[in-house]
């Protein structure tokens, strides 16, 4: 039909593509390999931390139980075996149960950086082919756990079909397009930046997607759209400053500078790395833990970086001495009310009367408990007081209305049964007088 998109013509690459018959040139296993969002690869900050992770174009794949965190030096890892790196602008590929083609790999997002309550690492990719139709081009992203991943190929941007359709794809994304990158030579332009200036335009990113979010919340409820802008920009302003207290600088390293061998590490310049953490390396039985910006404690033992800041400066020896002759006093005060009050309620009970008890019922009202249902009960100056002398009188008086009433219509009645006087007020323009009381 004319004014509808038809179809375009597949080449034979984009056929090849469509079907699958693509060989993996890095396969990947959950189980032996660990992977880790490159943080200094950054390109986009979520607006909602609570539904988005922090996205980047890069990805670390270390052994499993072959790697440990360098302590206090964010990104850095010691490795015991290969390790590599996988940007983006390739193919992915996944496992066999789920029956899914290979797709373009947009990015990497984690959700355990800012969010304590989440975790895991997703590829971010773009079904395929990219072009459906004449100017028509696949723009909805899908989110692949990395368990499900089998491996990765490389892409060449310079041949058939991707010098095409790469380009117009990417230009519909707005991680792409916002920051001017078409292939895989520009994302390496974008991490040149130190990622400190490249956290400033993405925050700037971000509160513009949070204004965005708010107009189409502001449409029903301008007030539901003023606290979720609220929450979210303070939300935004935390994540920005936990970021810059890392601080970035540790990320703008050479690759060689963050991922040490254990093989080239001597233990008198690394003391940390001692037995048995390097007996572990060895056996392959350590834990990596990633770069977490969210606060979590993981071992009560270790002091996390905002107890500082929470606990109350060192007091000196004679403001201390004071504090604690004070904190001594109030103790022997308070032990000794409780006491009286203990032996006050104990005498309430042997020597109190019959008699007393029971004005102590009337006047104080019953105490609510905890275990049922709350129950009051009104004093007797909140009674209401006896009204037998007003519903006397309201009585009296419904009594003369009715009599009134009957007269009333008894002398309707009289006047009603006169035909002479009947007629002349028909036949006259005056109205019927009334009767009078």
């Amino acid at each position: 039909m004319e004014g509808e998109a038809q179809p375009a013509a597949l080449s034979s690459d984009e056929e090849e593509v469509e079907q699958g018959e693509i060989e993996i040139d890095w396969p990947f296993d959950h189980t032996t390999t660990i992977c880790i969002p490159d943080l200094r690869t950054m390109c986009e900050l979520p607006a909602n931390a609570e539904n988005e992770g922090v996205c980047t174009f890069r990805a670390l794949f270390l052994p499993k139980g072959k790697t440990v965190h360098v302590p206090g030096q964010p990104g850095c890892y010691v490795v015991n075996g290969e390790y590599r790196q996988q940007l983006a602008l390739c193919l992915v590929h996944f496992v066999a149960a789920t029956k899914r083609a290979p797709e373009l790999l947009l990015a990497f997002s984690t959700f355990g950086v800012l969010d304590p309550n989440a975790t895991g690492t997703f590829t971010i990719s773009l079904g395929l082919p990219l072009r459906k139709a004449n100017n028509r081009y696949e723009d909805t992203p899908r989110l692949t756990k990395i368990s499900d991943v089998a491996g990765f190929s490389k892409l060449d941007d310079k041949e058939q079909p991707w010098c095409k359709v790469l380009e117009p794809a990417l230009a519909r994304q707005p991680m792409y397009n916002e920051i001017k990158v078409k292939k895989q030579t520009d994302i390496i332009v974008w991490v040149r930046k130190t990622l400190e200036v490249r956290i400033e335009l993405l925050v700037k990113r971000a509160n513009t997607t949070i204004v965005g979010l708010t107009a189409d919340v502001a449409r029903q409820s301008a007030v539901d759209a003023q606290k979720l802008k609220a929450h979210l920009t303070g939300r935004l302003d935390k994540t920005e400053a936990m970021l810059k207290a890392m601080p970035p600088s540790a990320y703008d390293k050479q690759m060689d500078k963050r991922i040490f061998k254990l093989k080239d590490l001597l233990q008198p310049e690394h003391p940390w790395l001692q037995t048995p953490e390097r007996a572990k390396l060895t056996e392959g039985e350590a834990v990596c833990i990633s770069t977490v910006l969210a606060a979590r404690r993981l071992d009560p033992g270790i002091d996390m970086p905002g107890d500082a800041a929470v606990q109350p400066p060192p007091l000196a020896p004679a403001a201390a001495a004071a504090a604690a002759t004070i904190n001594a006093a109030v103790a022997a005060a308070t032990a000794t009310a409780e006491d009286e009050e203990e032996e006050g309620e104990e005498e309430e009970v042997d020597t109190g009367s019959g008699v007393e008890e029971e004005v102590e019922e009337q006047t104080k009202p019953a105490e609510p408990t905890l275990k049922g249902k709350r129950t009051r009960t009104p004093t007797d100056r909140l009674n209401p007081e006896p009204k037998q002398a007003k519903s006397k009188a309201k009585v009296c008086i419904s009594l003369t209305l009715t009599r009134t009433l009957a007269c009333l219509r008894s002398c309707r009645r009289s006047i009603a049964h006169r035909p002479g006087r009947r007629r002349s007020l028909r036949g006259s323009g005056r109205s019927r007088p009334r009767p009078r009381l």
